[in-house]
């Protein structure tokens, strides 16, 4: 449930234009940021367990990594 719910709120983040030009140009502060805004996002909508919320840095990070490889 929470790698699904996850990896589909990623891939709709990384969708939308306003995190593909955050994401240009990353360095370590705004990946932080980036993350922390999500992860926050996440208890707004009540998806605020402790292992989702870990999982969900490692998936970002690891998604992030990627998209910033091929741009």
């Amino acid at each position: 449930m929470c790698k699904n719910v996850t990896l589909n709120f990623i891939q709709r983040r990384l969708a939308s234009s306003n995190v593909k030009k955050q994401m240009k140009r990353i360095d370590v502060v705004s990946f932080k940021r980036l993350v922390y805004s999500q992860l926050q996002i996440m208890y707004d909508l009540d998806l605020g367990i402790l292992a989702c919320g870990i999982e969900y840095i490692f998936t970002s990070a690891v998604a992030l990594h990627y998209y910033t490889l091929k741009v």
